[in-house]
């Protein structure tokens, strides 16, 4: 077999597999992903018979992965796009207002990220997830501590604070989203002081951040 006739056949499946994608996403946006089955796909995708979608996805499961990962692509994009020269501090927030720039923008895409996840297990979660978006965060977290921007004893609480940053502005997505008008615009005059607050919580000296009740910045064993 020549080498056209191999690409056009990848080509062909690739396609087929947007088609498959597609229609579940419409199924889960419009049903919620825990009710998502190979039928209804198989449908919605116009293949005769549900067994054929397997030549393309093993299982629901591969779908719903699929369909994460493809959402949070898509946030990676955005979040690659912060300038890298940037002072350290500011790109946290600016970081932070880009993600509240995607939930605006395309709100039915966080939607579908989350419900997804959701009917996801852990590892199963983790598959789906591009490492690339979370080294974004983790980078940006690290490069901090290392500038001595902000202060962090341990990789756990490294992840605490980018998990609480993550919270942060998920909420302030979600607030944002039953306010319209001077109450919407209000919030989000004040996003970046909300984050820049939130980043100056772990300046050098401040009391520190306890994991678990145990660790803190200092790496000092605290009182129980």
């Amino acid at each position: 077999m020549d080498t056209e006739t191999v690409g056009r056949r990848e080509q062909r499946r690739a396609q087929t597999r947007e088609e498959i994608l597609a229609a579940a996403r419409d199924l889960v946006a419009a049903h919620g992903a825990a009710g998502l089955n190979l039928r209804d796909v198989a449908e919605r995708a116009r293949f005769g018979n549900p067994a054929s979608l397997y030549r393309y996805f093993p299982s629901r499961r591969d779908i719903l992965v699929a369909l994460a990962g493809e959402s949070l692509s898509a946030l990676g994009d955005h979040l690659r796009a912060v300038p890298q020269e940037l002072p350290t501090d500011e790109r946290l927030v600016e970081l932070g207002l880009v993600y509240l720039e995607f939930a605006r923008e395309h709100p039915e895409e966080l939607a579908l990220l989350f419900e997804t996840l959701q009917t996801l297990e852990a590892e199963e979660q983790v598959e789906a997830l591009p490492v690339g978006v979370f080294t974004v965060i983790d980078g940006a977290v690290r490069r901090a501590v290392d500038e001595g921007v902000i202060e962090a004893g341990s990789d756990e609480q490294i992840e605490v604070i980018w998990h609480g940053a993550w919270a942060l502005v998920h909420g302030l997505s979600v607030i944002e989203q039953v306010h319209h008008g001077q109450n919407a615009e209000l919030l989000r005059r004040n996003h970046a002081a909300l984050l820049r607050a939130y980043i100056d919580s772990f300046r050098p000296g401040r009391p520190g951040l306890h994991v678990d009740g145990r660790d803190s910045p200092s790496g000092a064993e605290q009182p129980t």
